[in-house]
């Protein structure tokens, strides 16, 4: 143990399991899938956007923010064909790779369905990775000011 100490041999190792985990991760840290709601970089943009354009408001802070769909909000997704009726409670998840909430409950899941109904995101390459069409990239800026070009 300690010759492959010396030469470096373990800490090569762990430094190139390191690299292909993040290289697999990155998809994920962008854009996925939690549970049936979005979540990464792109869940957490969404969040940002949906408060900013007043769709939704935020109550509490931190561990104990809650979420709740808007009158704004409730036009907007009537607009768009989402659900919303009975749907205005939204949770906050704690987003592993971001350290902050992205949203999660009932809307939560028919935004995301709608988003893939819409062909807007479609599934990636990797298990519960989500890539964002063109029609998306779109839709996200017109909608939701949100520049997506990844």
């Amino acid at each position: 143990m300690q010759k492959y100490l010396k030469k470096g041999i373990i800490w090569r190792c762990i430094v190139r399991v390191a690299n292909m985990a993040y290289s697999l991760s990155r998809d994920l840290v962008e854009a996925r899938t939690c549970y049936k709601h979005l979540a990464g970089e792109l869940g957490m943009s969404i969040i940002s956007a949906l408060i900013v354009c007043g769709y939704i408001i935020a109550h509490g802070e931190d561990d104990n923010t809650r979420y709740a769909l808007s009158v704004h909000g409730k036009y907007w997704s009537q607009r768009l064909g989402i659900p919303s009726l009975n749907r205005t409670k939204i949770s906050a998840c704690m987003d592993y790779s971001h350290q902050g909430h992205h949203i999660s409950g009932l809307w939560a899941i028919d935004l995301c369905a709608f988003l893939f109904n819409q062909r807007y995101i479609k599934r990636g390459v990797q298990n519960r990775s989500i890539v964002v069409t063109p029609k998306g990239q779109h839709f996200l800026r017109d909608e939701l000011a949100v520049e997506w070009n990844k």
